[in-house]
């Protein structure tokens, strides 16, 4: 890990504190918005006396494993108080399920990996593989002394399909285009095994012949939860585009 690169883990519940190096809190959670490269960090969320706070990212001095310092002070300290469509990547992308539209499968997000893009601290991937796991239990270096190579697996941003409602703005033109792209099958096994409320948004990024051979090739029992799912006016176009089911 350099300093122009981080993960989560490395970062949450680490001190907070002002250019003087007072304690504020601890990083709770970080706030991000979409952007056409990367989704940039808009806001640091930390916790103080059970309050939480928020700080905009053009305050942030420092920001690392090793020290996070914010230019304001603790007389500054405003609590967040939370936007419509606010996006948090702790709570809306951590540990929540996703799909990865390049390899066609479900996977869940085990950390999240960061970059400094243009002078702004960016997320770029998605670690969705064993390192990812053993990094946020503390385990990877004990790990990796009894294992050469350890598995690591990342997904660029712009390859997921994010199931979270709060998270759905982040999924990228290329993934809903990409998603299109899914065998019939693999989209099956998909929606079979995703959330009810997120399956009308994958049905409605599918043109309607790809959407009917997705239903096609579910079982008769899960045709009727997935039919269920969608509001009248797209249950209706469907099963007229679809008949016989």
């Amino acid at each position: 890990m350099t300093s122009q690169q981080l993960y989560l883990s490395a970062v949450l519940n680490r001190p907070v504190a002002d250019a003087s190096g007072q304690l504020l809190g601890r990083l709770w959670d970080l706030t991000v918005s979409p952007d056409e490269e990367f989704p940039a960090l808009s806001q640091l969320l930390f916790r103080r006396n059970g309050g939480t706070y928020s700080v905009a990212s053009d305050r942030v001095v420092l920001f690392n494993p090793a020290e996070i310092s914010v230019s304001v002070s603790v007389d500054e300290l405003v609590s967040h108080r939370e936007t419509v469509g606010e996006i948090r990547v702790k709570r809306d992308i951590l540990d929540k399920q996703v799909i990865d539209v390049k390899h066609a499968k479900l996977a869940r997000v085990n950390d999240l990996h960061l970059v400094r893009h243009k002078g702004a601290l960016s997320l770029i991937s998605f670690d969705v593989g064993f390192r990812g796991l053993l990094r946020r239990m503390g385990y990877e270096r004990f790990w990796g002394r009894f294992q050469r190579e350890i598995t690591g697996r990342e997904i660029s941003w712009e390859m997921v399909w994010h199931l979270e409602a709060n998270a759905a703005r982040l999924t990228a033109a290329k993934a809903r285009k990409q998603i299109g792209k899914m065998h019939p099958t693999d989209l099956a096994r998909v929606v079979s095994r995703i959330p009810r409320q997120s399956i009308q948004p994958v049905l409605n990024s599918l043109d309607d012949e790809i959407a009917c051979e997705t239903i096609h090739q579910l079982e008769p029992q899960l045709r009727s939860r997935v039919i269920g799912a969608l509001d009248s006016e797209r249950a209706t176009e469907l099963l007229q585009w679809c008949h016989p089911l």
